[in-house]
């Protein structure tokens, strides 16, 4: 099943094909503070099944 996705402004948008069987939870600081949360759920996508379909993201 196809995933899609992106920014919550909507100016970055990307799909993915297939997901790898990895999905885990994250609990650092970093992804506590990236999130706003207390966890941030991550799950990898194969570069191969991976595509920008709108924007350019940034790298800071």
């Amino acid at each position: 099943m196809t995933r899609i996705g992106g920014c919550q402004c909507g100016r970055i948008r990307f799909r993915a094909a297939s997901l790898r069987d990895n999905p885990h939870v994250c609990h650092c600081r970093m992804c506590q503070k990236a999130t706003g949360n207390f966890f941030a759920a991550l799950v990898g996508v194969p570069y191969t099944d991976f595509k920008w379909t709108g924007g350019t993201p940034a790298e800071f």
